[in-house]
């Protein structure tokens, strides 16, 4: 157990010792790899999960992308246009 400990502190220290950009192109590919595997499971039938996964990747891919920034911009716009 304790080699499993070991083996995970030296890869988040391995991950955190990396610049921003390069984290976040990490975390891109990541998501983007889970959201493929949901799709892969989805077209071999096995839809509860592949919508899990789909989900995941999806919300993930864009957190790390950094698109939330812009829909967050458009998102309070929307709210000052509506919100009279």
């Amino acid at each position: 157990m304790k080699a499993v400990a070991g083996t995970v502190s030296t890869v988040i220290r391995g991950f955190r010792a990396l610049p921003f950009v390069l984290r976040r192109l990490v975390l891109v590919l990541v998501y983007s790899l889970i959201f493929v595997a949901g799709a892969f499971m989805h077209n071999h039938g096995a839809g509860d999960i592949a919508s899990l996964f789909l989900l995941v990747g999806a919300i993930g891919t864009f957190w790390a992308g950094g698109a939330w920034r812009i829909f967050r911009l458009i998102l309070l716009l929307v709210l000052v246009i509506v919100g009279d």
